[in-house]
């Protein structure tokens, strides 16, 4: 069989010196360069013989003197040779191993391309949170830290996680499903607080845009945009504007970081069976990746009360395969509750009425306060009380601004404020503090009951109401 090429440039063929098959190492005579070349392959190949020698292809070179060599190409596409049965069943069993790693090969490039990544997806609420709406989640500083001084949560850790992972004392259906890194039982839920929409107002809102975190253990694979979709599942009552997203397009909104947490981890944490009094809590660090999104990407709507719990479950597909990765909890918002707000300003300064109070400060303790626990706050008009000069500022039936000045006779009243005024003489002396002392802890309950009571007093409350 005649070899023949051509060279890049020139377009002259190039022949062998033999009629025969030409093979990796023969000779070969370029008319180009008027001399002797030998055949060499053009790259890397799968190794098989014929009678010893390794077959020349289309495109293989002819190394002479050229520059660059010139490229073989075949006479002919076929080709025979006479073996020996024993030279044959090696050939075909070597065909027989290329064909099986071959397939081998694809199999497991193809099982890589279809696992589904190792991720959990969670809800957070944007860092401008006004209020509005209520968020809650379990934050990593509730559990982890870097030193006991920066320890925030006390109790058990186990007691803690189960709050957010039930719902009235019972387990959230299917939250076992969702594995983070590598184990059940790990993944906590956000939770959701929004007005139904006939309880909406500008400041009890009913949909609520929220960023989304993906987080990942240091030894799962990183994600990538690799055709991977997010679907969204919400219960009756409940809806998302994307019900499916590329995690491409949520990549292309995120920041990715590494993040090193330290737990402090009990024995019994540790899973030991026999308990000393030497066993003391050590150190566990674990290094987290976080995806988070830099501005809010879906949007959780309510469109009907919700008389029980709603979630938004969610799901990572691919290729047809699916698994469970996040969950949003929603609290039952079918009940309307109220709460009626009456303002009482204690004023210390002989000549004023009335303290200086923020602006809008109804709707600031609706959204700040009262929207975070699904409450429709009904604020009244604000009741002044000058301790100094033992007047009452307030309005009558008819809405009119009124001034009750407490006479010689109304001996009970009297007593009732100097009573106050004299246990908290601190805040009534200090007449640039216009409000009482900030208190803590009984000391502001204890201080609570008794404005309760000099206003049941003074008649300015239903006594029966507190």
């Amino acid at each position: 069989m005649v070899r023949q090429a051509h060279h890049e440039r020139l377009s002259r063929k190039v022949y062998s010196i033999n009629n025969i098959q030409s093979c990796i190492g023969d000779d070969v005579w370029c008319p180009a360069c008027q001399s002797m070349g030998q055949i060499v392959p053009s790259g890397p190949r799968l190794s098989f013989s014929l009678g010893g020698a390794m077959p020349a292809l289309n495109d293989d070179l002819c190394l002479c003197k050229c520059n660059p060599p010139p490229k073989l190409i075949n006479s002919q596409t076929s080709f025979k040779e006479i073996i020996d049965d024993n030279r044959l069943a090696q050939y075909r069993q070597a065909q027989a191993q290329y064909h099986q790693a071959k397939l081998q090969n694809n199999l497991t490039s193809t099982k890589t391309n279809d696992e589904l990544p190792n991720f959990t997806v969670h809800f957070r609420r944007p860092d401008d949170y006004q209020g509005g709406y209520g968020f809650d989640w379990l934050r990593d500083e509730y559990l982890y830290g870097t030193d006991k001084s920066k320890k925030i949560y006390f109790g058990t850790i186990e007691n803690l996680m189960e709050e957010y992972r039930s719902y009235q004392r019972k387990e959230l259906v299917n939250l076992s499903e969702i594995i983070q890194y590598g184990r059940p039982n790990e993944y906590t839920p956000a939770w959701l607080n929004l007005f139904s929409p006939t309880n909406q107002s500008d400041m009890r809102l009913s949909s609520v845009e929220l960023h989304l975190h993906f987080e990942q253990s240091d030894q799962d694979t990183p994600l990538t945009d690799d055709e991977t979709l997010l679907l969204f599942k919400c219960s009756d009552g409940l809806t998302v504007d994307k019900p499916t997203l590329a995690i491409g397009d949520a990549l292309s909104n995120m920041t990715k970081e590494s993040i090193n947490l330290i737990m402090e981890q009990s024995a019994y944490q540790q899973g030991k069976t026999v308990y000393t009094s030497k066993d003391v809590p050590t150190s566990v660090t674990k290094t987290i990746i976080y995806y988070k999104s830099n501005h809010p990407i879906i949007t959780v709507t309510c469109n009907s009360a919700l008389s029980q719990l709603g979630t938004i479950e969610v799901f990572v597909k691919k290729n047809g395969t699916e698994k469970r990765v996040g969950l949003l909890c929603v609290y039952p918002n079918a009940k309307r509750r109220k709460a009626m707000i009456q303002p009482i300003e204690l004023v210390a300064h002989p000549f004023s009425a009335t303290n200086a109070y923020p602006q809008d400060y109804p709707n600031a303790i609706q959204s700040k306060l009262f929207s975070q626990v699904g409450v429709i706050a009904e604020v009244k008009e604000s009741i002044g009380i000058n301790l100094i000069n033992k007047q009452i500022f307030h309005k009558n039936k008819d809405g009119k601004d009124t001034i009750t000045t407490i006479s010689s006779h109304q001996l009970q009243q009297q007593q009732a404020i100097d009573n106050f005024s004299k246990k908290y003489q601190h805040a009534v002396n200090n007449v640039k503090n216009v409000n009482l002392t900030p208190l803590n802890g009984e000391s502001s309950r204890e201080a609570f009951n008794d404005a309760i009571n000099l206003l049941k007093v003074l008649v300015l409350l239903n006594k029966d109401r507190f």
